[in-house]
């Protein structure tokens, strides 16, 4: 039998605030995107899920706010 690699596609961020402090007014930490910074690595180290929503353009830079508690029983309802 042959295992299997998995494998995932990351895309390189950095904070948007200063020492990574999270944002006052939701508690999430935000971050930058870094488009032209990918990686590829195993999926099997990834401790868990994490999403991603949309912030605001900070000085022509895409920002996200990284949510990590995600509640898969609304998830599977709502996809």
């Amino acid at each position: 039998m042959t295992d299997t690699l998995q494998l995932v596609m990351l895309v390189g961020m950095k904070y948007a605030t200063e020492s990574g402090k999270l944002n006052p007014f939701n508690g999430f930490p935000e971050v930058v995107l870094n488009e032209q910074d990918r990686y590829v690595a195993e999926l099997e180290p990834i401790e868990g899920p994490v999403h991603l929503q949309e912030g605001e353009k900070i000085q022509g830079n895409n920002t996200g706010i990284v949510n990590s508690y995600i509640d898969l029983e609304i998830y599977y309802y709502v996809y």
